[in-house]
């Protein structure tokens, strides 16, 4: 008995060599390859440059339109009526603030008439002109070209009372009351440097062509 289970241990060492033999082996690290791709980079054309800002400096004459009848025995202080501006503004590379931008006016003063021959007073002052959204400040409002002195730094520039003032302004006096027409024409200056951005230019019209046939038809 002892000398079979001797023989059974010599039979289990001479397998166990074989058995740990036979053990399969680790699987073998698999590397990894990367293979670099090809990359496409879109080429975007930047687009157009956008209409460049430009300053309007201050005090540079300006001639606009009153688009009100004004009288100084109907208006009050504080009335706004509408203006345009009658030229353009000439901002440089062709670009313009052009003729019909539209604004406001202001009636600083206004008295009728009174008895003992004391005739009506109106002062007027040009506010702004509403340019993409953007106000142009006005000043020194005149029916005179050429005129228009800083009267204190404010924004009124013409006073009439009962022709005092003589020249043009007295045109406007009818009846001991002053009255501005519609469409009357003044002047004014641009009261602080704005910085505006104009529209870019318009692009030029399509051209159409033509084509006539042998027939005489038009091809489209």
């Amino acid at each position: 008995m002892y000398k079979a289970i001797r023989n059974g241990m010599i039979a289990a060492a001479i397998m166990l060599p074989v058995l740990v033999m036979a053990r399969p082996a680790p699987p073998s690290v698999i590397p990894v390859v990367t293979i670099p791709t090809k990359q496409f980079i879109a080429q975007v054309s930047p687009s157009p440059p956008g209409p460049t800002s430009r300053i309007i400096p201050a005090l540079i004459g300006v001639r606009i339109e009153i688009l009100a009848s004004l009288d100084s025995s109907l208006n009050k202080p504080g009335d706004m009526f509408p203006i345009r501006l009658g030229t353009p503004i000439d901002l440089g590379d062709g670009l313009t603030v052009p003729t019909g931008t539209s604004g406001q006016g202001q009636v600083v003063h206004a008295a009728k008439s009174r008895f003992g021959g004391k005739p009506g007073e109106m002062i007027l002052a040009a506010r702004y002109l509403d340019f993409e959204g953007v106000h142009i400040p006005l000043r020194s409002l005149t029916f005179a070209s050429g005129a228009g002195k800083d009267q204190g730094g404010l924004a009124m520039g013409m006073a009439i009372a009962g022709g005092a003032i003589g020249g043009v302004a007295s045109l406007f006096i009818t009846g001991g009351e002053v009255r501005i027409p519609f469409g009357t024409t003044a002047f004014a200056k641009t009261a602080i440097p704005v910085i505006v951005t104009p529209p870019p230019p318009a692009p030029p019209p399509l051209l159409s062509t033509t084509i006539i046939t042998k027939e005489g038809m038009p091809k489209p």
